[in-house]
């Protein structure tokens, strides 16, 4: 089957008609294809495009956020080397969740449990920064580390799902 087979009846039909009409027709026929080319293909990938740049640059952002956010839990757990006899002997359960309280993160605690190492907490669209000066008030205040976080940034600016594990400094 050879293409000339196909666009002979084409042609016939086009040299049948009159000079203005091919040139409508023609005229027509190319901006059906230009616009068909444009909507099926040149706008979908640009489309896509735009959003894979987007998800890269937010993806990044996250990146350097949750870098920053280490850093500045690293610096207040090494300020944190101070331990009160009078906290010694209390359970961290109770202790995170006094501080928890004085720091306005008591009511996104969706789940705190205590194990024989210490404390795993859940905290639900918890402000980040009420989250790192919870963590640094149990750190400076009863000598209480994160052994483990997890922090899932958000849609809402500044809000944050977070994971945490406790334990007691040995010292």
């Amino acid at each position: 089957m050879d293409l000339q087979q196909y666009l002979s009846p084409i042609q016939d039909w086009l040299d049948s008609l009159e000079k203005r009409e091919r040139h409508v027709v023609l005229g027509g026929a190319t901006i059906l294809i230009i616009s068909l080319f444009y909507f099926l293909i040149w706008q979908p990938v640009f489309d896509s495009l735009e959003l894979e740049q987007e998800k890269y640059n937010s993806q990044r952002e996250l990146y350097f956020w949750m870098k920053d956010a280490a850093a500045e839990v690293k610096t207040f757990q090494q300020s944190g080397t101070r331990l009160s006899n009078r906290y010694k002997n209390q359970s961290i359960s109770s202790l995170a969740e006094m501080s928890a309280q004085s720091r306005g993160v008591k009511q996104n605690i969706s789940k705190l449990d205590s194990n024989n190492k210490g404390v795993k907490a859940e905290l639900n669209q918890v402000s980040f920064d009420n989250l790192v000066l919870w963590l640094a008030d149990l750190a400076a205040k009863y000598n209480i580390h994160v052994s483990s976080l997890h922090i899932e940034k958000l849609n809402e600016a500044g809000t944050v799902n977070a994971r945490v594990s406790l334990e007691r400094d040995p010292s």
